[in-house]
């Protein structure tokens, strides 16, 4: 079977509900995020909160606020921890860290909790971002290192369970001058665009968690590094469309027809109409699967107790009748 993406709208534009949540990707579009929220000011970053839908990190040392990520543009002297990226009063941001002594056990973390609600289990994920470094303290690379994990249940830790190393997503830093100065990381030559497609099986409501782990490196001044312009797709199996049938029928099981039934719901762009055949048949076709949808049936000559239907549509759906009251 062919591969599509399955994702949602803008991160930008996704509102949180009534309760809060990790970012669900569903059958609409893909996943994106630009790290506006961050502002240009230092932003307390709680785990998963409304305002940073989805992301979490977790720090080994620094400043005394867990998860602020303090505004800087890679100058001045600050404290290890984390970092709000960006060239000074300028609305585009990135997601950073920077590390120090203790030279040993210290790592940070940076996470993207995401569910899998498209409705189909997805085969694999393809991740894209941008890696982008802002200072420049040390002679040999260092990185960011790039981990997932699985599970069928919630995931809200970045060092609980089991993470699997992807290296083809880790960033490292382009710059390695040791002139301990700061760096413009949207520059080109301070920047990597990594895109990579991850072969894992993502069961429908089962939750993936993007990891990245910044590692206290053996040089006393660590890279100030960061992630921006993260984009994220599911790859699902295509289905064909399907189809709904069935028949209107009197109490005595006599076909009726002339009867208009309307299909809603689902990722239809608007209902869909159908009539009855002299002998009570209809059938809605080109149904997109993996979604809920509700048959309802209207007529001026019969009254219908259960005038309405939900369907859960993962293939061809027959057998949707109706049947007048009386005879």
């Amino acid at each position: 079977m062919k591969i599509t993406a399955l994702a949602t709208v803008f991160a930008l534009l996704m509102l949180p509900l009534t309760a809060l949540a990790q970012v669900s990707i569903g059958p609409a579009g893909v996943y994106a995020q630009n790290f506006a929220f961050l502002g240009i000011t230092d932003y307390a970053l709680t785990n998963n909160a409304a305002g940073n839908l989805g992301w979490y990190a977790t720090k080994a040392v620094g400043d005394a606020s867990p998860n602020t990520f303090v505004a800087t543009d890679g100058t001045g002297a600050l404290a290890a921890g984390l970092r709000n990226y960006g060239s000074a009063a300028s609305a585009d941001r990135a997601l950073g860290t920077v590390l120090g002594l203790p030279a040993t056990g210290a790592n940070n973390f940076l996470g993207l909790r995401i569910q899998n609600d498209s409705g189909v289990a997805a085969s694999g994920i393809r991740v894209r971002y941008t890696g982008e470094q802002w200072t420049d303290p040390a002679s040999a690379v260092q990185s960011l290192t790039f981990s997932y994990q699985v599970s069928a249940g919630d995931i809200t830790s970045l060092t609980a369970g089991t993470f699997t190393n992807f290296a083809g997503l880790d960033f490292a830093s382009p710059v390695t001058g040791n002139t301990n100065a700061a760096l413009d990381g949207n520059a080109p030559a301070n920047r990597t665009a990594l895109d990579q497609t991850i072969a894992v099986s993502i069961p429908v409501g089962s939750e993936i968690m993007l990891r990245w782990t910044d590692t206290n490196d053996p040089n006393p001044l660590d890279a100030g590094l960061a992630i921006d312009d993260v984009f994220i797709t599911l790859l699902v199996p295509t289905a064909a469309p399907a189809s709904i049938s069935g028949q209107v029928k009197t109490g005595n099981g006599l076909g009726i027809g002339g009867v208009t039934l309307v299909l809603t719901g689902g990722s239809l762009t608007g209902p869909l109409v159908a009539r009855t055949n002299p002998f009570g048949y209809y059938q809605f076709d080109d149904v997109p699967t993996g979604g809920t949808y509700l048959v309802e049936i209207s007529s001026k000559r019969y009254n219908f107790s259960q005038a309405s239907q939900v369907i859960n549509v993962q293939d061809s759906v027959s057998g949707v009748d109706f049947v007048a009251d009386g005879k």
